[in-house]
């Protein structure tokens, strides 16, 4: 999906349908880079990196 076109998706009522759709699509990995704030993807890599 171009970033132009994330804008689109901010309302929460669409969230749940963009993600339903990305599901079908992309990898979990590659869902939760594109839905997930940064900074809980750093905390996530971080707790990885404990394992």
């Amino acid at each position: 999906m171009p970033p132009e076109e994330s804008s689109h998706y901010i309302k929460k009522e669409q969230t749940y349908y963009l993600h339903v759709s990305l599901c079908d699509v992309l990898s979990k990995d590659e869902l939760v880079q594109m839905v997930l704030p940064a900074n809980y993807k750093e905390a996530v890599k971080l707790g990885s990196d404990r394992h």
